[in-house]
């Protein structure tokens, strides 16, 4: 490995951000600094960049640009550095001038610095090709051709994940243990479950002492006789070694947390947590990522979250016993008897607010387990509108009577609800066996109906043209290409759909082969967005149990999308305007976020999806295609690309399936 350059970088403020006292303060969410010399970064290198970041801060992706001399920029989402640092691998364009930075998202104090670079070498680039060879090819190939766009595209797939999987090893690299401390008063008190051997007792309290926050105390629960008489003879005071805990001796103000005696936690821990509560006071639990290390093993396997999923922890928990909560949320808790500290977790989340529950994407618990929690049944009854509410199914079409035969026929055959009406958007259709299916449709199905709109393709207007004629409540906008396999797809999406805070719920949809192609859209993938998890089998788990299970995302396909229609209307449909054709449906969902309109895919329903067969296929596109619809939806949701609330920014956005970045 070649070395890294040891001269030091400059990190000079140029929007955004001031110093006071010595310390980087950003004004507002997009903190900008310069990073000199900017001659360390050979145009048309490939590099790795080196980077540090506060491990009480925020953890977010900082955003590297290249700037060139003709006003043109190209951006970069880095790894997160949760462990203290980061690493960074990409190209350097050619015309770059100026480099710059954003390495944090929200106003405040934050610390960055810029630690190394280096050039990849020949060999490693060889390496990281073989590791990903289509790509690598891929990538190869457009260079030869001068398709400079898609051969850089390619290439970040082959560079921006770890390079290494073993969390181990990634995370010795990217450790730092200096700590900004913020000051503070407040107590926290540690609740252990200590029915267990004085040793695990130990272990847990010597992560305790090495804590930066040192105004915490330990406390036993259900103590072993063995754990007593440990804790008893230890002469730090702040080790209680009484053989119960009383409620009322939880401090007013401060705050709690459970775990089971073995567990272990991070020495920034408790400042990390604490400030996670600092900068957002209305909190009352906050829980992080962790690692669980199972009986018979002696690694650790991270358990990277997303933030605050409360569909997804209703039906496939995912938060564990990782958490602090303020004291007056545990105190009543701890009153009622629960079999494990992760029980009582999941009944103060399930107890908590809109608003009350906030996630720090670090690593801060090893846990001294690995059992993965199943995805559940979550039998609960369909609200009471879902029963009466009138549906219509919107398909745009034009020809292809083959795949809209398909369609339709599973649709009225296998659909369970009878509340539903069809209104097919003929989009101009001229073929004489397209045209007569649709008027026998017509004659011997008294719930379809047929509405032309000739104009060229825009399917963001045909499905805001079949919107304004739709008969249902609720629409269901459907692509001409799939097909219904389960008779209670609707009465499953409507039971979310629903919901007076649900916008816009999606579902799993399986390639012909069977494999997944969509379980809800991630934003960032590849650059813009993508369907994270693609490949999976079908009664393939997912990460963290998502692809069997209703969960938030930030994003669904409108191959099958339902939305109420008051809501829809509210946000003013699909952008025909400026996506016509590429990203209206992430579009749309984004805008029902911002309405305070969760999106859900909910996973308990599978369509076959013939994926974009109406529209030639799925062949390679060219980076040309659909490029001003790219480019604008980067410009007006950049802020929700850089940091997916329903991901994680520890893993890499140019994978598929889990990967560190």
């Amino acid at each position: 490995m070649p070395p890294a350059r040891s001269t030091p970088f400059e990190l000079r403020p140029v929007a955004g951000t001031v110093v006071a006292d010595g310390c980087f303060v950003a004004t507002g969410p997009q903190p900008w600094l310069e990073i000199r010399p900017v001659a360390a970064f050979r145009k048309g290198a490939a590099i790795e960049i080196g980077y540090a970041a506060g491990l009480s801060d925020r953890v977010t992706r900082p955003i590297l640009q290249f700037r060139a001399r003709d006003g043109r920029v190209w951006n970069a989402l880095m790894p997160a550095p949760s462990e203290g640092a980061g690493f960074w691998r990409g190209r350097v364009p050619p015309e770059t001038v100026e480099v710059r930075v954003c390495p944090t998202d929200v106003p405040g104090p934050f610390e960055f610095t810029v630690e190394s670079l280096r050039i990849l070498s020949p060999r490693e680039m060889m390496r990281l090709r073989v590791a990903n060879p289509r790509r690598g090819l891929f990538a190869t190939g457009a260079r030869m051709v001068q398709l400079r766009d898609e051969a850089d595209l390619n290439l970040r797939f082959v560079l921006e994940r770890a390079e290494t999987q073993n969390f181990a090893t990634w995370r010795t690299r990217r450790r730092r243990s200096a700590v900004t401390a913020r000051a503070t008063a407040d107590l926290v008190t540690i609740v252990i479950s200590a029915a267990a051997d004085a040793a695990s007792l130990a272990r847990s309290c010597a992560t305790l002492l090495a804590q930066g926050h040192a105004r915490w105390r330990m406390v036993l629960s259900d103590p072993s006789h063995e754990a007593l008489d440990w804790a008893r003879a230890h002469d730090d005071p702040r080790i209680s070694g009484a053989s119960s805990i009383e409620p009322d001796s939880i401090a007013e103000g401060g705050f709690t947390m459970c775990l089971r005696a073995g567990d272990r936690v991070a020495p920034h821990a408790l400042d990390a947590f604490l400030a996670a509560f600092a900068r957002r006071p209305e909190r009352q639990i906050v829980y992080s990522d962790d690692a669980r290390v199972g009986p018979a093993s002696v690694t650790a396997e991270p358990h990277f979250k997303p933030d605050w999923s409360p569909t997804r922890q209703a039906w496939a928990p995912y938060v564990g016993r990782a958490a602090l909560m303020r004291a007056d949320v545990a105190r009543p808790l701890l009153e009622r008897a629960f079999p494990t500290p992760q029980a009582l977790v999941d009944a103060a989340l399930a107890a908590a607010d809109s608003g009350a529950v906030g996630h720090v994407a670090r690593v801060l618990v090893e846990t001294a387990d690995s059992a993965e929690i199943a995805p559940r049944e979550n039998r609960r009854a369909a609200p009471a509108r879902a029963a009466a509410t009138k549906i219509t199914i919107i398909i745009p079409t034009r020809d292809k009577v083959r795949l809209l035969a398909r369609c339709l026929d599973t649709l009225f055959a296998k659909t369970r609800n009878q509340n539903y009406d069809v209104l097919v958007i003929d989009n101009g259709s001229v073929e004489p066996a397209t045209l007569s299916r649709l008027e026998k449709y017509r004659r011997e199905q008294p719930r379809f109906d047929v509405a032309a709109n000739p104009m060229p393709f825009n399917f963001s207007a045909l499905c805001n043209f079949g919107a304004a004629r739709a008969k249902g409540d609720t629409l269901v906008f459907l692509n001409n290409d799939t097909v219904v396999l389960q008779p209670r797809w609707l009465e499953h999406m409507l039971e979310f759909a629903t919901k007076p805070d649900i916008g816009a719920v999606g579902c799993k949809l399986l390639y012909p082969t069977g494999r997944v192609q969509h379980a809800g859209v991630v934003l960032g993938m590849g650059g813009v967005a993508g369907h994270f998890g693609e490949g999976l089998g079908r009664r393939a788990r997912g990460w963290l149990g998502g692809s069997l299970a209703p969960h938030e995302a930030s994003a669904v396909t409108a191959a099958c999308m339902m939305v109420e229609r008051a809501k829809f209307e509210a946000v003013g449909g699909f952008d025909a305007v400026n996506l016509p054709v590429d990203l209206n449906d992430v579009d749309l969902c984004l805008r029902l976020n911002a309405r305070g309109w969760r999106t859900i895919c909910d996973c308990r329903v599978m369509l076959a999806h013939y994926q974009s067969a109406s529209r030639g296929g799925n062949t390679m596109r060219l980076q040309k295609v659909y490029r001003a619809e790219r480019e604008y939806f980067v410009g007006a949701w950049s802020a929700a690309i850089r940091n997916d609330p329903f991901f994680n920014p520890n893993l890499s956005l140019y994978d598929r399936e889990p990967r560190l970045g």
